[in-house]
């Protein structure tokens, strides 16, 4: 599965794309809100799919490492050379074997068979990361020479992990959400992650939010940028923190999903905790609308999942038996059910975990 702010794509074990909650026209729907998962991009199979962010384009990758990007494109967010918006999946332009493609709001960065990333779209604030700020129409490929295991976007900025652990990010930083300690509001080009961590894994999200999870101690998550409303989950809510900090618990995760004000982790046990703003439901627990939970909470709910994804509102897992969950603000449809707890998604669809 993979979340944007209002609607969720997942692959079947075919590697067929379907995709539920708003904005149905950029799948081809006569419908903008699709209540339950809409076949998409069909004739073509998938071995990874990106939602955007900012919830109007997806892009997926085939077996071959060729990479397509479909709805809409007026930041050039498609990296097809067009500003045009397209129901039908179109070949990013470039020649190198892509493989994986992650989205933010209106950029995307793809990730070369060689470690090698390349990024387009809008880039305003620079996270398209090659040293400007004018938007691409075509992949480009991030200053620095950096070869990279993994690439994650967030709404506005994007972060990569090197083979050694090392992370570098790049894009907006109104919020510190880069977490290089500089106190610029933006960086076109990557700068490290202070503090000397090695990451195994790292989860840029919405409102200049990044967390990581780090080699040493296994499983344990840093989290640093905005946090008003408690969304880092260190124990408390206030201004931005600049640099990675310790989130407030024992608990060791394999995985995070960040949404809008709020965040939530896949424990090593197979549990799901969530923290932050629960305006809608979307910690799951059994707590007032709009409480602030600062540290990390089990679901009041709980069912154990093996994936986790998160949309602006909302979240979702899938389990170990392929069954789909979501719970939160059901804006378009993106829930399937306007829920505080985990609720199985209306098809007969089974979807792999998050991707």
């Amino acid at each position: 599965l993979s979340a944007g702010a209002y609607s969720v794509c997942g692959l079947d074990s075919n590697g067929k794309a379907a995709c539920w909650g708003g904005f149905g026209w950029e799948w081809g729907s006569p419908v903008n809100t699709i209540l339950s998962p809409y076949s998409t991009a069909p004739g073509f199979s998938f071995t990874a799919i990106s939602r955007s962010k900012g919830g109007f384009f997806a892009c997926a990758v085939q077996s071959q490492g060729q990479g397509y990007c479909w709805g809409g494109g007026w930041n050039g967010q498609l990296g097809n050379g067009s500003t045009n918006g397209n129901s039908v999946p179109s070949r990013v332009a470039t020649s190198d074997p892509l493989s994986s493609i992650v989205t933010g709001s209106d950029h995307a960065c793809g990730l070369t068979s060689l470690g090698k990333a390349l990024c387009w779209g809008e880039n305003n604030v620079g996270q398209v990361g090659d040293g400007t700020f004018e938007r691409r129409l075509t992949p480009v490929a991030v200053t620095g020479n950096h070869t990279f295991a993994q690439l994650a976007a967030g709404q506005r900025h994007t972060c990569g992990i090197k083979a050694d652990g090392t992370a570098f990010c790049w894009g907006a930083n109104g919020f510190f959400g880069l977490g290089s300690g500089l106190t610029v509001d933006r960086s076109a080009t990557p700068v490290a992650v202070a503090g000397g961590l090695k990451f195994a894994k790292i989860f840029p999200g919405y409102d200049g939010v990044t967390c990581g999870i780090v080699v040493t101690p296994a499983g344990k998550l840093y989290c640093w940028g905005n946090n008003g409303v408690g969304q880092l989950g260190v124990g408390t809510a206030g201004p931005p923190i600049p640099l990675p900090v310790a989130v407030n618990s024992t608990l060791t995760f394999t995985q995070v999903a960040l949404g809008w004000q709020f965040g939530c982790g896949l424990t090593t046990t197979g549990q799901t905790h969530c923290w932050g703003n629960n305006g809608y439901g979307e910690l799951a627990q059994s707590i007032p609308i709009g409480t602030i939970t600062g540290s990390p909470t089990p679901l009041s709910a709980p069912v154990a999942f093996v994936s986790i994804v998160a949309g602006e509102r909302f979240a979702c897992g899938v389990t170990d038996a392929k069954v789909t969950y979501c719970w939160g603000l059901n804006r378009m449809g993106s829930v399937t059910a306007r829920l505080q707890a985990p609720s199985p998604v209306s098809t007969s669809t089974v979807f792999r975990g998050s991707r």
